[in-house]
């Protein structure tokens, strides 16, 4: 029996169906949260815990009647695992980027950075601090950080979303044990671009990010689109999901920028509204140095848009070693004219292939069944 272990996340529904299909009836699901109703989990099955019950003696004898676990992202730490229950840890990237790289200001661009000292320095973030001394935060951060570097070393297997991010993390990671495993969230038949699989780009607009985080660097993103000739296209930034006071912001300063041609979108959408809204968008600018972001640009170089993400990204670096047709900002800024240039249907159908290599329904039930046999041998 397999026990799944959760935050109120969006893709959990989608990854414990997929163990289901593989293995069914030998899942089971907890999520861990204090609210009194969850947000995102609508179809599987489960039961809730709070984070203090992680570390009860209970919780830990609980966890001896389950063969493996499965954590959906590592945040949580404080649990006391036992030693005869395998460990499968699934990488969100939040969850492994501050391992990857301790200063978070390394992931943000300039004007990004000056953005998130303002509004540290006059939100929330201040009044926190007015709250808290800033030595118990530190101490805090520290417990915290060495919990999970002890946690992990718990671990037995490690799915990134990335392959090459097992070797950032191993790298990062003292005496780093787990072993790699390719597994992924989605399929493009039922998640992914589900009713949508012979559908095309079929507008003009510019899609920016996939967040209101602060790693889109979206100021810097503006800066470009500012220079190049968009002429009416609209400018679609998906802002729904991450941080409200950078949501605000990004969303005024596309305004004062753009006018009625930026499009903040800010609340949440159905899937089929949001892939016909994608659907409009022929250019997607990501200005992610980290990975972030791959479900859309999955479903964007599916539907044939032009996607131009930073050299540094290694999303870009993996798509361009599979072969497929993406495009760098770096190039862009050295070429505006590339902004203007469609993909051809050779192309559009060379990328579709890749994306099918990776995230067709049978590729994703196969690794699942992979890892399943793994531990079952």
């Amino acid at each position: 029996m397999i026990l799944h272990i959760a935050a109120d996340e969006k893709f959990i529904d989608t990854g414990f169906r997929i163990f289901e299909e593989v293995n069914p009836g030998q899942n089971r699901l907890i999520i861990i949260t204090s609210e009194d109703a969850v947000r995102f989990v609508k179809n599987s099955p489960f039961e809730k815990r709070t984070r203090n019950e992680l570390s009860t003696q209970d919780f830990s004898e609980y966890l001896e009647g389950f063969s493996t676990i499965v954590f959906h992202s590592l945040a949580f730490w404080n649990i006391n695992l036992p030693a005869s229950v395998k460990v499968l840890w699934i990488g969100f990237g939040f969850d492994y980027y501050d391992l990857i790289c301790k200063n978070p200001n390394r992931l943000l661009l300039p004007k990004t950075t000056e953005l998130r000292h303002f509004l540290n320095k006059d939100g929330k973030v201040k009044i926190l601090l007015k709250k808290i001394p800033l030595i118990q935060t530190i101490n805090r951060l520290k417990r915290g950080y060495r919990s999970k570097l002890k946690l992990i070393n718990k671990i037995d297997f490690f799915a990134p979303v990335l392959n090459d991010e097992y070797d950032l993390v191993a790298n990062a990671v003292p005496r780093f044990r787990p072993n790699f495993v390719d597994w992924n969230y989605g399929t493009l038949e039922d998640d992914l671009l589900k009713g949508f699989e012979d559908r095309k780009v079929i507008g003009n607009n510019i899609l920016i990010g996939n967040s209101a985080t602060y790693e889109n660097n979206h100021l810097e993103a503006f800066d470009l689109l500012s220079v190049l000739d968009i002429k009416d296209r609209s400018l679609i930034c998906p802002l729904s999901y991450g941080l409200p006071v950078y949501k605000d912001e990004v969303s005024r300063i596309g305004d004062d920028l753009f006018g009625n041609k930026f499009n903040a979108l800010t609340n949440f959408m159905t899937i089929d509204e949001y892939i016909n809204t994608l659907s409009s968008c022929s250019v997607v600018i990501m200005n992610h140095i980290r990975q972030q972001g791959l479900g859309n640009i999955i479903i964007m170089l599916y539907l044939g848009a032009k996607v131009f993400l930073r050299k540094e990204n290694p999303i870009y670096g993996f798509f361009k070693n599979e072969g497929a047709k993406i495009f760098s900002i770096e190039d862009l800024e050295l070429n505006r004219e590339l902004i203007s240039e469609k993909i051809t249907e050779e192309e559009l159908i060379i990328n579709r292939n890749i994306l099918r290599k990776h995230w067709s329904r049978d590729v994703i039930q196969q690794k699942t069944k992979l890892f399943i046999d793994k531990i079952t041998s």
